[in-house]
């Protein structure tokens, strides 16, 4: 990370405890996706390539197919995905002959000082120390409760 980056190029992380057994639990589900998609990739790569090893064949009769229709799977999935592209194309050369090359949204200035304070949601003295300081850790949320500031008004 850059640390002598301008304003407008700071990269915020938030870092926030997580307990053991949530990371367990995450750790967990998320090597089951990665073997799932190592299965799938792999499935369909002996198709293309025509690999019929024992573990991938039976992987292929437990879902009653074969190698000629996971090629014509990915091949019905190429097809649509260009068609898609082709479309899509088409449809953007048609809009920038259409409608040229106009640059007509306009960004909404920064937001100033007044106007954060005006909205009432949180102290100025919390709205300065976070434009300022590089680390902040808040014991509980200094930003107001929506619904009660809306109930005053």
């Amino acid at each position: 990370m850059d640390q002598s980056g301008s304003r407008e190029t700071k990269q915020f992380v938030i870092h926030s405890e997580q307990g053991v057994a949530r990371r367990i639990i995450a750790t967990f589900f998320t090597g089951v996706m990665w073997l799932y998609t190592a299965v799938v990739v792999w499935l369909f790569m002996s198709a293309v390539i025509g690999l019929n090893d024992p573990w991938i064949s039976s992987v292929k009769t437990a879902f009653k197919v074969n190698n000629a229709e996971l090629r014509n799977f990915l091949l019905l999935g190429t097809a649509l995905f260009l068609f898609a592209f082709i479309v899509l194309y088409f449809w953007k050369l048609y809009n920038k002959k259409h409608f040229g090359s106009r640059k007509r949204r306009t960004y909404p200035a920064p937001v100033t000082m007044e106007e954060l304070a005006e909205l009432g949601l949180i102290p100025e003295e919390t709205i300065l120390r976070l434009q300022s300081e590089r680390v902040i850790v808040f014991e509980s949320n200094p930003v107001k409760d929506l619904a009660k500031v809306e109930r005053k008004v």
